[in-house]
């Protein structure tokens, strides 16, 4: 599975679509799951589900750091 985790009090929905297009380019077999989190308040945890499953690749870990600047992605 890989684990994406944002901070909603600096993501935009912008954002969020280059993450869809992100997962697009990378297509495989691992489970996506989502962390939306307001610090101090609260967070949501999405699984994306079949149509967004992915390759668990150093690939796609760093084209999501390029992607947003810092590391959102992990392997678990």
């Amino acid at each position: 599975r890989v684990d994406f985790r944002f901070d909603l009090d600096q993501t935009s929905t912008g954002d969020l679509d280059a993450l869809k297009d992100l997962l697009g380019r990378h297509p495989g077999d691992c489970d996506a799951v989502l962390y939306l989190t307001l610090p101090g308040r609260s967070e949501t945890v999405l699984s994306l589900g079949p149509t967004f499953k992915v390759a668990a690749t150093d690939d796609l870990l760093a084209a999501a750091e390029r992607l947003f600047g810092g590391r959102v992605a992990t392997l678990r």
